[in-house]
């Protein structure tokens, strides 16, 4: 057995051997020449649009480059080594820097160099650094330089081509001169000519597109970038969002940018008119309106130009159209009733525009429309003068709470509801403490109703009842009338009972002609008596 005292001298002599021979490795071994290329980067794809960097360092390993004379880029694209150009300060620069370095140190120097007379395709890039002026390849690494070599460059100097762009709306292209509102929905398809270094088989590998919309000062309002649809393909859909831009004119440009970053912009859809407004739309009665037609004047506006159709409700009705200024005819319409209408205009997009007005034909007699509300009129047949009338047309009466309305209408007192589209009256002539006369218009019927009475009436001619009229009660010497909204087919019998308890009206401004000579007559008679009596009385005083 080995003592203690013998194996610490033995351990201490191992190690002493050992660490003499690291020291002889690092110190006595010359140290090694080398270059070390970082960029460009191997698998870069390389174009002169992207301003092509170099970044190279040199490990003076021992001092026999101190005097460098030459630093050279080779690129190999055939087989053959070819110098690339570099500029003369880049040279000098990096050539000046390199030559620094001291024994054992490293130094780096970059800058950079031009692509655009380097064919397109993969090249092999080699970087070597020496003493010799003509800065041979193939010199001895341990004589005057090492050669770092970069496995593989894609040099691409080619924009991609855009092959189609299209909306996804139809498979239509967006046409120029086209107006679009909403989400416009867009393809592109498209490819490079070169591809890349990453994926040698597929044409759209490394493109990026985006969408750039411009408006016509040149003023860029948004961008959309696209996305690619299938990694192994060149398809690329893009959603546009148009609400939040101004409506106007623009032009939409595909920037399709390679993996080499060469740019296309040449695919351009101009004169695109984007519109979210609706048109606007006035409407104004014209004076060709007549008792028998309504004539309506409709202005319409639009933010980006005008091309509009207009709609009514109306199926009697017609519309010109001439964009602008179209009018609207209605005929064979009732004397002194109003109608209402929905018009509906669209612009060249689609968007909506509707308004609801009334319009009123002329008065029978010439005079203006009894108006809204409680107020006087006079009836457009038989120059009834109505002390107030109670407007309650401001919806289809079938549209009222019940259908229905009632009301306690004193003598020359009545109702306007709406049937349809026309306004009507609902009126009482008289009252007397069991009975009244009530008259229904436009197309008048007076009938003489008793308490309990319902009668029935077709204001519109189409052989069905609109309405059912009932005397409720007289109260206070006014007659308590509901009017119910209805749809029956007409009958001979409610008509028989309506015929039995017609009223005629004689018009409170007219007499009778025999009735006015008669009393004329008597008028004369009494004359003739008093001139009797007057020369009767002069007589008997001038005897005495």
């Amino acid at each position: 057995m080995i003592a203690n005292k013998t194996i610490v001298p033995i351990a201490l002599t191992f190690v002493g051997v050992l660490v003499a021979v690291l020291i002889l490795n690092f110190v006595a071994t010359p140290g090694q020449n080398t270059i070390i290329v970082h960029a460009p980067v191997n698998h870069s794809n390389l174009s002169s649009a992207t301003n092509v960097m170099f970044n190279v360092s040199y490990v003076n390993g021992t001092d026999r480059l101190a005097s460098a004379q030459n630093i050279t880029a080779w690129t190999n694209f055939t087989g053959t080594w070819v110098v690339i150009n570099w500029s003369t300060a880049n040279y000098t620069a990096c050539l000046s820097t390199l030559s620094a370095a001291p024994t054992g140190g490293v130094i780096a120097c970059n800058g950079t160099f031009n692509v655009t007379n380097m064919a397109d395709g993969y090249h092999t890039i080699n970087i070597t650094l020496s003493n010799d002026s003509q800065g041979q390849a193939g010199v001895a690494v341990d004589f005057m330089g090492s050669t770092v070599v970069t496995t593989g460059v894609r040099v691409d100097n080619r924009v991609p081509l855009e092959v189609n762009l299209t909306s996804t709306i139809g498979g239509e292209r967006p046409v120029s001169g086209s107006n679009y509102s909403g989400v416009l929905n867009l393809n592109i398809t498209a490819v490079d000519n070169n591809g890349s270094y990453n994926d040698t088989n597929n044409l759209a590998f490394g493109l990026t597109v985006v969408l750039n919309i411009t408006n016509g000062n040149g003023v860029q309002n948004k961008t959309v970038t696209a996305t690619r649809q299938n990694t192994t393909r060149h398809w690329f859909n893009a959603s546009i969002n148009t609400v939040g831009i101004v409506d106007g004119n623009y032009t939409i440009i595909a920037q399709v940018t390679d993996a080499a970053g060469n740019k296309n912009y040449t695919r351009k859809l101009t004169n695109i008119i984007i519109d979210n407004t609706a048109p606007g739309i006035t409407n104004t009665r014209s004076s060709s309106s007549s008792k028998t037609q309504i004539v309506v004047d409709i202005s319409v506006s639009d933010t980006v130009g005008i091309n509009t159709t207009c709609g009514v409700d109306a199926t009697g009705a017609t519309i010109t159209d001439n964009d602008a200024t179209q009018t609207m005819t209605e005929t064979g319409l009732s004397c002194g009733t109003t109608y209402e209408y929905v018009f509906t205009c669209y612009d060249e997009i689609r968007n909506r525009k509707v308004k609801t007005q009334s319009f009123a034909t002329d008065s029978c007699t010439g005079g203006g429309d009894d108006g809204g509300g409680s107020g006087s009129g006079s009836d457009d047949v038989g120059g009834i003068a109505w002390s107030n009338t109670y407007a309650e047309n401001d919806v289809a009466l079938s549209e009222k709470e019940g259908k229905s309305v009632t009301k306690e209408l004193d003598s020359k007192n009545r109702v306007k509801i709406k049937v349809g589209r026309e306004d009507h009256h609902v009126g009482v002539l008289s009252v007397t403490t069991t009975t009244a006369v009530i008259q229904v218009s436009s197309d008048p019927e007076q009938v003489e109703f008793e308490v309990g009475d319902t009668r029935k009436f077709d204001v519109d001619d189409d052989e069905r009842y609109d309405l059912s009229v009932t005397l409720d009660a007289i109260v206070n010497g006014k007659a308590k009338v509901t009017i119910v909204s209805i749809d029956e087919p007409v009958s001979d019998v409610e008509e028989s009972l309506k015929s039995e308890s017609a009223v005629e009206v004689t018009p409170e401004d007219e007499e009778e002609p025999e009735e006015e000579a008669r009393n004329l007559l008597w008028l004369w008679i009494l004359i003739g008596v008093i001139v009797v009596v007057v020369i009767v009385f002069f007589v008997m005083k001038s005897r005495k």
